[in-house]
C-alpha cells in the first residue's frame, strides 16, 4: 500500500515537472524510490510509465 502510494506520488510529480519543462531524470526517481526501500520492480514500472507519457506527448 505504501509503496504504491510513493509511486503515484513520484509518477505524478514526473508528469507535472515534464509539463513545466523540467523533467525529472529517471536515475533521480529511481535513487529516491531506491532510498525509501522502494522495489526495482516498482522504479521499472516507474520508469515505463514516463516513457509512455514522453512518447504520448511527442506526437
Amino acid at each position: 500500500m505504501v509503496k504504491e502510494h510513493i509511486l503515484s506520488f513520484y509518477l505524478r510529480a514526473f508528469i507535472y515537472k515534464t509539463k513545466e519543462g523540467n523533467p525529472i531524470h529517471s536515475l533521480h526517481v529511481h535513487s529516491v524510490l531506491h532510498r525509501w526501500g522502494t522495489s526495482r520492480y516498482f522504479s521499472v514500472v516507474l520508469q515505463r510509465a514516463s516513457q509512455c507519457y514522453v512518447f504520448k506527448e511527442k506526437q
